[in-house]
């Protein structure tokens, strides 16, 4: 397993587990709340996805130079 792997799966797994102790407390009233935490949650990984992708290139372009 790859260091990129495991940082995923505990953020994926971390970002789950807020979500569904959210959900606990929403009630169908809330449906805007919880469309805008989905949103959000969607744009976090994102956001991760990219700068782990950036960090891993630079990380291959200083090996490469060594």
């Amino acid at each position: 397993m790859t260091n990129k792997f495991i940082w995923t799966q505990a953020f994926i797994s971390g970002v789950t587990f807020c979500f569904i102790n959210c959900l606990m407390y929403f009630t169908i009233e809330d449906l805007e709340r919880i469309v805008t935490l989905i949103i959000g949650e969607i744009g976090a990984l994102i956001t991760f996805s990219i700068i782990l992708s950036l960090h891993n290139n630079s990380m291959d372009k200083s090996n490469v130079s060594n």
